[in-house]
């Protein structure tokens, strides 16, 4: 975001008067910004500067000119990648617009400090927008686990020649308040890259003392099919952590799901899992394609009551039960929803059935899957979620690789 005066440019700028890059406190500034190295997550760097014509007076920089602002390395001069303009997949880039992440170094800084120390950010105190200034902000992700010292630079106005630029990465030049030193200006932020620390599986949901997802009975129980729901949510350092959304693996751009049949002997007899976006009151994609029925075989009373002494009425006959209906009618919405879990449900029932697809032919169970929960950070957490010794116990696992340089969390 930028902002600048109102003021008529009458003659091209030659000289800046002010250019300074900072933190978010201007001129007594701390440097240094923690980020997740996630290369989702985007620390803010400020910045600051007012034009001024050939005869010295002051000129409001047009859109173009804020355009060509870019942040550079501070020691080499080479200029960090515009997001916009490259492939997504960067070390180091920068953008002037935010992707949504929520940038909070209080969070960053117990993933850095070796202690675990919390440390928390200072507000933002952004410069006072006197005649003549713009500020802007300019946002910067990384996948490096090395820090960087950043400057700034913004190129004059075209002429003849290759493109001229006037930069804040001039190390010898005296400029404590951004007015720099014979022309020169020197000022920079350094960016500590964070890795998010590898996180033992407890911390994604709660489970009983034989390590199943603990289930929540929601809905009734009056049909031959019920509901309950688990959830899963990241602890971390005695905090949940907002999620912004949960998916399948790449490959599953439908969703993620498990469903199976029971033992002959199981009460449960076959399951089906559903789940839904953090805060969302109704499942996602359910039931997962290529699912689309459950055959119910015939009995002598009907399977909406109750089962006890049935027997089949006319062998090789079957009903057949749509399961998104079938969850309406015992819940209708996810009950634990909340914007700091992912509700994770099985809808199950008591008579044998078989999975079809949308031409009623018969589907092999789904045991295992993976789903990845993606914090408000930009965190991206890959985990399993399996069938255990039943098919309404539930097991999850923690299958992602550990991110760079980080040390398993004990705590």
């Amino acid at each position: 975001m930028s902002t600048g005066t109102s003021q008529t440019q009458a003659q091209p700028w030659v000289q800046l008067a002010l250019f300074r890059v900072y933190k978010n406190a201007f001129p007594d500034n701390e440097p240094a910004l923690h980020v997740f190295n996630n290369g989702r997550q985007q620390c803010e760097v400020r910045i600051v500067l007012s034009a001024l014509d050939a005869s010295g007076n002051s000129v409001a920089l047009s859109d173009a000119d804020i355009a060509t602002i870019e942040l550079i390395d501070y020691v080499t001069g080479e200029p960090l990648p515009r997001l916009e303009d490259q492939p997504k997949d960067l070390a180091w880039s920068f953008s002037s617009t935010s992707a949504g992440y929520v940038w909070d170094e209080a969070i960053v800084a117990v993933a850095a400090a070796p202690d675990g120390a919390i440390a928390v950010a200072a507000e933002p105190h952004p410069f006072p927008n006197e005649p003549g200034q713009t500020t802007l902000t300019l946002y910067v992700a990384t996948t490096s686990t090395r820090d960087r010292q950043l400057a700034a630079r913004i190129r004059l106005p075209s002429g003849a020649g290759s493109p001229q630029y006037i930069s804040t990465n001039s190390a010898g030049a005296h400029d404590p308040d951004g007015q720099g030193e014979d022309g020169r200006f020197n000022s920079s932020v350094i960016v500590h890259p964070t890795a998010f620390p590898s996180l033992p599986v407890s911390s994604y949901g709660d489970v009983t003392n034989e390590r199943y997802l603990t289930p929540t009975r929601v809905g009734n129980d009056e049909h031959f099919y019920w509901a309950r729901e688990h959830y899963l949510h990241v602890f971390y350092k005695n905090t949940l952590l907002r999620i912004r959304s949960v998916r399948g693996a790449s490959a599953q751009a439908s969703g993620f799901a498990i469903y199976a049949s029971g033992a002959a002997n199981d009460t449960v007899k076959w399951a089906i899992s559903y789940y839904g976006q953090p805060g969302a009151a109704q499942p996602e994609n359910f039931p997962p394609p290529p699912l689309a029925n459950v055959e119910v075989a015939t009995w002598t009373t009907h399977p909406e009551g109750s089962t006890e002494g049935a027997v089949l009425e006319n062998p090789g006959a079957a009903l057949l039960y749509e399961p998104r209906e079938m969850y309406n009618k015992c819940v209708g919405n996810l009950v634990g929803r909340s914007v700091d879990r992912v509700v994770v449900g099985l809808l199950m029932g008591n008579i044998a059935a078989r999975f079809l697809d949308k031409d009623n032919k018969p589907l092999s169970a789904i045991k295992q899957t993976t789903l990845h929960i993606m914090d408000v950070h930009g965190n991206d957490h890959e985990l399993s979620i399996a069938f255990g010794g039943k098919v309404n116990e539930l097991i999850l696992t923690k299958t992602g690789r550990a991110p760079r340089h980080a040390k398993e969390d004990k705590t």
